[in-house]
C-alpha cells in the first residue's frame, strides 16, 4: 500500500510497502526526463507494470497477472498531468486536478480539501494510515523535466 499525492504541480510518493503486518520501505518511483513514474497496490504487480510502461507500453505485452488480479495501478505523471493505469493498457487521463492514490489516498484527499501540498497531504497520510510510511519524495517539473526535490 502507499500514498500518492498530486496537487497540481507537485507530487509526493511515501515510502511505504506493506506486507501482511508490516510495513517497509522502499523507494517506488522511477523517473524519465519528463516524467515521474509510480504506482500503488501490490508491489510486484507495480513494478511489473513500471517495466512494461519504460519498455514501450505496448499494448499486447501488459503484464497478465496484473490484467488478473487487478490490484494495482501504475501513476505516471509529466508537465500534461496525471495518467492512471490499471488492470488495462489503457490509461484513465486525470489531467492536472488534485488527486490521490492509494491506501492512504482518504486522509490525503482530506488534507487537500483543507489546502494541504501534496507533500503536506501525504505526511497526513503517513501519521494517521497504517499502510504509509515516511520519507516522502517530493517532485516538481521543472521546464518540462521532472526533478527529485526532496526525500
Amino acid at each position: 500500500m502507499t500514498v500518492i499525492v498530486f496537487d497540481g504541480s507537485t507530487c509526493a510518493v511515501d515510502s511505504g510497502a506493506a506486507s501482511e503486518t508490516t510495513v517497509f520501505r522502499v523507494r517506488k518511483f522511477w523517473t524519465r526526463s519528463d516524467q515521474l513514474i509510480t504506482g500503488a497496490g501490490d508491489t510486484a504487480h507495480v513494478v511489473a507494470m513500471a517495466e512494461w510502461y519504460l519498455a514501450g507500453a505496448k499494448v499486447e505485452d501488459f503484464p497478465p497477472m496484473v490484467r488478473a488480479m487487478r490490484d494495482a495501478e501504475l501513476i505516471v505523471i509529466d508537465s500534461q498531468g496525471v495518467r492512471r493505469y490499471e488492470a488495462a493498457p489503457y490509461a484513465v487521463d486525470h489531467g492536472n486536478t488534485k488527486c490521490a492514490f492509494g491506501g492512504g489516498r482518504d486522509f490525503a484527499y482530506g488534507a487537500l480539501a483543507m489546502g494541504a501540498t501534496a507533500a503536506e497531504a501525504a505526511r497526513i497520510a503517513c501519521e494517521f494510515s497504517p499502510v504509509c510510511a515516511e520519507p516522502i519524495h517530493t517532485f516538481v517539473w521543472d521546464n518540462g523535466e521532472v526533478r527529485h526535490v526532496g526525500g
